[in-house]
């Protein structure tokens, strides 16, 4: 489940704990994705507090300039995360 859609993984995303580790290994891919050095100081990962299937990724502003083709499949990761009942969204702080 590290790439590509998550429906394949059916029922193991009802598991908190496992949907967060997945999430994080594929985050991990797309940010090595080119082997590249991606700049991730600044870059957080949060749950919503109200509704806990709901991960939110906050980026500096000046982060899609500098790494676009890292934006681009942090976009097609939210539209695999919408297809779940889980949430991704990405923030530009």
């Amino acid at each position: 489940g590290h790439r590509g859609k998550l429906k394949k993984l059916g029922a193991s995303l009802d598991d908190t704990s496992f949907t967060a580790q997945l999430l994080c290994l594929r985050l991990a891919v797309i940010f090595c994705h080119a082997r590249g050095n991606v700049d991730l100081k600044d870059v957080q990962l949060f749950t919503a507090s109200k509704n806990e299937l709901q991960f939110e990724i906050r980026l500096p502003k000046v982060w899609a300039n500098d790494f676009p083709q890292t934006v681009h499949l942090l976009k097609e990761e939210v539209e695999h995360w919408a297809k779940t009942k889980w949430q991704l969204n990405v923030r530009n702080n």
